[in-house]
Order: structure tokens, then C-alpha cells, then sequence
């Protein structure tokens, strides 16, 4: 996901009415109220009492729920994409380390006995890349 993809999904969630939302099943009907207490219904739907209990009523839940799930999950992408850009620096600063630390590679890759070798290896592991 790309940060304008991450920033237009959270500016999406900010224009909306805060949260939390709130289901209720109102005689035949499914309703979701936005804004704790606002008594504000955005979506009132009739339906069948076999749909109550199944498809209807799991999607209004999940409407309801996502205006608090997906703020939550937009901060977790966040911490996760710095603590991955962290990585990626230290990656990047082990792998000038491991290239100091020389080695004629003329035994092959990965060889036990080689430290720079074995280290260059477990970072283009950790990077997703063949070792060179």
C-alpha cells in the first residue's frame, strides 16, 4: 500500500462521523446509528427475519464496526511501515559492514566459515533478496 493510498483511505475515515457506531435490530429492521448517542440513523434497512441473523446483519455489523476497525488498522500500517523502514536502514548498514569485512567469495555462497559471507546471506534473507 502506498502512502497516498494510506492517506486517502484516512481522510476518508476523518471526514466520517465519528465513532463508535451502533447496531440495533428494530423489529424487522436493521439500523445503524454513527455517533455515540447522536441518535442519528444512517442506515435502516427491512429484512427478513432468516437474513437478520445472517448475510444483513453480519454487514451491518461490519459497517458499524469498521468506522473504529479501519482508523486502527490505518495507525497499525503506520507503525508497521516505520518499523519496516527501520529495518531497511539497518539492513542497509550491515550490508556495508558484511562488504568491509571483505571476502574473495571464492569458496561459493554461504560458506560456514565465512562471517561476511553468512551475513550477507541472513540480510538478503531478511531484505527478500538472493544473497550476492
Amino acid at each position: 500500500m502506498t502512502d497516498d493510498e494510506l492517506k486517502a483511505i484516512e481522510e476518508r475515515c476523518e471526514k466520517a462521523t465519528e465513532g463508535p457506531w451502533d447496531v440495533e435490530a428494530v423489529s424487522n429492521a436493521c439500523r445503524v446509528t454513527i455517533g455515540k448517542g447522536s441518535g442519528k440513523v444512517i442506515l435502516a434497512r427491512a429484512c427478513p427475519p432468516q437474513l437478520q441473523e445472517e448475510e444483513t446483519w453480519s454487514n451491518v455489523k461490519f459497517m458499524a464496526a469498521a468506522r473504529t476497525d479501519v482508523p486502527a488498522l490505518i495507525e497499525e500500517v503506520k507503525r508497521l511501515k516505520a518499523k519496516v523502514s527501520a529495518l531497511q536502514e539497518i539492513i542497509e548498514k550491515a550490508q556495508a559492514i558484511a562488504d568491509r569485512l571483505g571476502c574473495s567469495d571464492a569458496h561459493g555462497p554461504e560458506n560456514p566459515m565465512c562471517d561476511p559471507c553468512l551475513l550477507r546471506a541472513a540480510l538478503a534473507k531478511l531484505d527478500g533478496k538472493e544473497a550476492k
